[in-house]
């Protein structure tokens, strides 16, 4: 898989051909990750897979499992930036998807599990937070964010 995704990024052309040749290593990379929910190299290469991801989901659509299908779109989200262009944010992308995990009332390691994450990770990433919103707690933190509009 990590041998797929280093491919994608010496490909450097945009004809069709090589369009389809990305497609491929990119498809082939999904199906050796989804089973385990790797998505920690998608992650690491997202600036090059981010602008990739819309083609291959179409033109690959009817050759994907549903389980694959919902990987790629877990996929994509963690490849995406999480705000357009300009707009700022008070926490990182990252630190936003820990919280996101957070004000659904999970615990560190479920939140570990779920964004592929270290414990250790998540209890930075929860520190931070915390300084970062004023908060002393998940609750109040979880106030602070919907005060900003960080959490629906």
């Amino acid at each position: 898989m990590e041998a797929d995704l280093l491919l994608i990024r010496m490909t450097s052309g945009s004809s069709p051909a090589d369009r389809r040749h990305r497609n491929n290593l990119l498809r082939e990379a999904v199906y050796y990750s989804w089973e385990n929910r790797v998505l920690q190299p998608f992650y690491v290469d997202r600036d090059i897979l981010e602008p990739l991801w819309k083609d291959f989901s179409t033109a690959m659509a009817d050759k994907l499992s549903e389980e694959e299908s919902l990987f790629v779109r877990d996929a994509m989200r963690i490849c995406s930036p999480a705000g357009q262009p300009g707009e700022q944010s008070i926490l990182s992308s990252r630190e936003l998807e820990v919280f996101a995990e957070l004000a659904k009332g999970k615990t560190n390691p479920q939140i570990a599990e779920d964004l592929c994450i270290s414990l250790s990770t998540v209890k930075t990433h929860v520190l931070n937070i915390y300084g970062k919103l004023g908060a002393s707690s998940r609750v109040s933190a979880a106030e602070e964010g919907k005060r900003l509009e960080l959490i629906p």
